[in-house]
């Protein structure tokens, strides 16, 4: 007896969805519905996939650590890892972590890059900087900025006291650009402002300035300004073709012999150091 009314319920009910105009609104309401319900539990589940939600790991401490221990160590706690910068430190090991971000035991989600700072494997190479006729004091300062090292500085007649005249390593003058190692010792050659005595000028026309450095190393003699007859870079090579005091005259003990310099070795065949004023 019970069932009658209920299917004459089900019937005036599918007859109302699916034959009245406010059945049709009240049916796809009904299925927008669903739609939206299933379409938020999917989406929820795919952002908890995607971002671990739950998962967390705790940063090891890796400062101090070798990088292949540290990254074994991430990879092992699902951490993944970036080396974003190195130092070189002739004082701790090489390939140790310097710094790390984030630092040892904050909370991190699982996946998450930790930022990492060695030091290097290998030492930086650093252009020399320009401190010929430069004070002691200023081009002490200016290598050590440039991260060398002064060893020993030693003095040669000069007319000027304290003026660096020369910069050497492993007995070798080099010249400015030249690029060594990062924390290499250098020697500097620097003037006593006791230039008294009279010595012959050496020719310098057809050497390259570090031939000059060389040649003039045991003479009490130095470079003095430079100038090139184009704009210099570091491949070409450049030869003297003109210098003041001209070859085989006599100057002071720590004079400064000014130079010239061209690509083009054939300016060295005319020598126009006598017929030229003195440029600096």
């Amino acid at each position: 007896m019970s069932e009658k009314p209920t299917n004459n319920l089900l019937k005036k009910a599918m007859s109302f969805l699916n034959h009245t105009a406010w059945g049709y609104v009240v049916k796809n309401l009904v299925i927008l519905l669903i739609v939206i319900f299933v379409l938020v539990t999917l989406a929820g589940m795919f952002a908890n996939l995607y971002t671990h939600h739950g998962e967390s790991e705790i940063v090891p401490e890796l400062k101090g650590m070798q990088l292949n221990d540290a990254v074994k160590l991430l990879e092992e706690q699902g951490l993944n890892y970036e080396i974003t910068d190195s130092v070189y430190d002739r004082k701790i090991e090489r390939g140790i972590v310097v710094e790390q971000s984030p630092v040892g035991g904050n909370t991190v989600k699982n996946s998450r890059i930790i930022y990492l700072t060695i030091n290097a494997f290998s030492p930086r190479q650093v252009p020399i900087p320009d401190i010929r006729d430069m004070s002691y004091r200023q081009a002490e300062a200016t290598l050590k900025a440039a991260g060398f090292v002064i060893g020993e500085v030693k003095r040669e007649p000069s007319e000027y006291r304290d003026l660096v005249l020369d910069i050497k390593h492993n007995n070798l003058s080099i010249s400015s650009g030249t690029r060594l190692n990062e924390g290499s010792t250098l020697t500097l050659i620097i003037g006593n402002g006791d230039g008294d005595g009279e010595l012959r000028v050496p020719n310098l026309i057809g050497l390259t300035l570090t031939e000059a450095y060389s040649e003039l190393s045991g003479s009490l003699l130095t470079i003095g300004g430079t100038d090139y007859d184009e704009e210099p870079d570091s491949l070409t090579t450049y030869y003297i073709y003109w210098q003041n005091p001209p070859a085989y005259n006599m100057a002071s003990e720590g004079s400064r012999i000014n130079v010239k310099l061209s690509a083009d070795k054939d300016k060295t065949l005319f020598d126009e150091s006598e017929d030229d004023d003195i440029f600096f």
